[in-house]
Formats: structure tokens, C-alpha cells, sequence
């Protein structure tokens, strides 16, 4: 009546992964890729403004533009940003957040990426 016995009544199991039981507990409400897609754009900065480089700001569409700021402040405007860069801004609600990759002090030019 020891080990052998409990072995032998206990019942057996087949363990089982619940593949959508997995799905529902993924997190998928805040997250978005953005796969294939121009991530970066040249805006052009407005007056005396400037910024650095690795700086954070807000990709906005603004009255039909993109538009880059800083805080509340506009710094700058994408002229002509590709199609896929602006449809990303699109599909997340009309903001994004981006990064000062390169920034041209000659031009008033600066290149922006956009973060996952």
C-alpha cells in the first residue's frame, strides 16, 4: 500500500495546450506592427526651431498635413511624405511618435522615423 498502489489507481492525464484559450489571454488591443512600410520622412522645420538628434516628437496629421511637434509647438511640416508613412499616422488615430534621426542645419531639414 505504498507508491505501486497510488499509481496504479490514479487516474491518467494527456496534458494539452489550448491554443485559443492562448489567443484570448494575448494583449492585441494597443498593439500594432508596422510591417513593409517607409518609416522614415524629411520634414521641413519652421523658423528659428531647432532639434536634435535621437530627439522624440509628435507625427500629426493636422488639417489634412503631417505635421511634426514638439509639446504643442509645430516645428516642422512633411512637404511630400510617402503614401505608407502617411498611412501609418492614419491607422493610428492621426499621431505617432518619432525620432530625430538626422538633422540638416543647412537645409532646415530633419529626418524623421517613426517608433513601434
Amino acid at each position: 500500500m505504498g507508491v505501486d498502489f497510488l499509481r496504479r489507481v490514479a487516474k491518467s492525464f494527456d496534458r494539452a495546450l489550448d491554443k485559443q484559450a492562448v489567443e484570448l489571454r494575448t494583449p492585441t488591443l494597443f498593439t500594432h506592427g508596422i510591417k513593409n512600410s517607409q518609416r522614415s520622412a524629411l520634414a521641413s522645420l519652421d523658423g528659428d526651431i531647432s532639434v536634435n538628434t535621437g530627439e522624440q516628437l509628435f507625427v500629426r496629421l493636422l488639417n489634412a498635413e503631417l505635421v511634426a511637434q514638439k509639446g504643442t509647438l509645430v516645428v516642422g511640416v512633411f512637404r511630400s511624405p510617402p503614401d505608407n508613412f502617411s498611412d501609418v499616422v492614419k491607422q493610428s488615430g492621426g499621431i505617432c511618435i518619432g525620432e530625430v534621426k538626422t538633422m540638416h542645419p543647412f537645409s532646415r531639414t530633419a529626418e524623421v522615423s517613426l517608433c513601434e
